[in-house]
This record gives C-alpha cells, sequence and structure tokens, in this order.
C-alpha cells in the first residue's frame, strides 16, 4: 500500500502560530512588490511573477491581497501610513511654533518622495490602486489630517482661520509641496530657459536650497 503524502506548498516553521505566519508571508509579498514597482513600473507589476520572485505559490498572493489592485492598495496604504509616521516625526522635532511645524510637514513630504520614489508614485496613482478599499481609506485619512492639520494650525497662529480664502490657502499649499517633490523626482529643475548651459542632475544640496526656498513662499503665502 503507498503512502498518499500531502505537500504544503508554503510549509510553517514549527512552533509558529499560523497568524504570526501569516503575518510573515503578507509582509515578504509586499517587500517583492515594492521592489517590482520599483524596478519594473507599476504597468509591469503581474501577480504571478511577484509570486514566482517571492518564492511561494503563484495564488499566495491572490489569496491574501485578492487581486493586483488589491496588493498595490494594501502597498501604498502601507506607504501613507510610513508618510504619517514621517510627518509625526518631523513635526515632534520642530516644537510648538505653528510655522515651524507647517516647515516640517512639508520637509517630510518631499523627503518621503525622495527616499521612497516609487512608493510615492504609487500613493496618487487611482488607475493602479483602490481608495475605497477601507485599509488604503483609513491611511489616507490619517496622512491628510497631519497634513491639513498642520497648514490650518498656522492659519490659526496667522489670523486666517476664517477667511474666506482660507480652503485656498491650504490647497495652494499642497499644490505646492506636491509640485515640488514630483519636480525633484521627475529631475524637473533643469536650466533655466535663458541658460545656455545644459542641465544637469541635480546634488541634494541644491535640491534642499531649493526647498528651503520653496519652504519660505509657502509660509509666507499662507500667513500673507
Amino acid at each position: 500500500m503507498k503512502a498518499t503524502l500531502r505537500m504544503r506548498r508554503s510549509p510553517r516553521p514549527v512552533g509558529r502560530p499560523p497568524a504570526e505566519f501569516a503575518e510573515d508571508l503578507r509582509a515578504r509579498i509586499l517587500d517583492v512588490a515594492e521592489a517590482m514597482v520599483g524596478r519594473d513600473g507599476i504597468e509591469g507589476f503581474a501577480l504571478r511573477e511577484c509570486a514566482r520572485r517571492a518564492g511561494i505559490s503563484h495564488g499566495a498572493p491572490a489569496h491574501h491581497f485578492g487581486d493586483k489592485t488589491g496588493l498595490l492598495s494594501e502597498l501604498a496604504a502601507d506607504s501613507f501610513d510610513e508618510l504619517a509616521r514621517a510627518i509625526d516625526r518631523r513635526m515632534a522635532r520642530a516644537g510648538s511654533d505653528a510655522m515651524a511645524r507647517l516647515r516640517a510637514m512639508a520637509a517630510a513630504y518631499v523627503e518621503y518622495a525622495l527616499s521612497h520614489r516609487a512608493k510615492f508614485q504609487l500613493m496618487f496613482r487611482p488607475d493602479a490602486i483602490d481608495g475605497s478599499r477601507p485599509r488604503l481609506a483609513r491611511a489616507q485619512e490619517a496622512c491628510h489630517q497631519r497634513i491639513y492639520g498642520a497648514m490650518t494650525s498656522a492659519l490659526v497662529a496667522s489670523g486666517h482661520l476664517v477667511d474666506r480664502r482660507a480652503p485656498a490657502r491650504m490647497t495652494h499649499t499642497w499644490a505646492t509641496i506636491h509640485g515640488f517633490a514630483t519636480l525633484a523626482l521627475d529631475g524637473g529643475f533643469g536650466s533655466p530657459v535663458w541658460s545656455r548651459k545644459p542641465a544637469r542632475p541635480q546634488p541634494g544640496r541644491l535640491v534642499q536650497e531649493l526647498l528651503d526656498g520653496v519652504l519660505d513662499e509657502m509660509c509666507r503665502a499662507i500667513a500673507g
């Protein structure tokens, strides 16, 4: 009589609780997905290839995340959480001054974009992620609360919170921060049109100097 053997495609290490093992597997899938999106782009991402590179069964990503959109939405949710924590850390170091905290929030936003290009770009791709998914919606809202909270406090400190232009001031401020981050990522700080010198990649120091100027202008705009 032949014994029937059941092979587990992704065996759980002895002594590991199922929930802990599932969380480890989820984290591994997200790590591989992040690397793939960074290297191949969002359009080049595929669940089967993600599973292959993670060394797991081809059905595992779908089991944990449903589909490609679900996995990318979860990665975007993690990214919003990371950005929120980065903003919290920066603003905590800035103290209680509202304008200093506004600058800190904006600096953290740009620094996160420059340090996590692929994830930052994914966060603003509604064609690739589903903002109606509860996990992503919560993460977006929590991050937005940090951003609008810093701007609201600055408006209160400058006496402009009840100004009818307050919503426009906040929109302008966020657009300034996000626009700078996007330009920095895309290498958009080229030579001025009146310069005959070819554009060259901007070193970190010059980007920081440019950011300092943008932050100064942003604070004047929201308090002016």
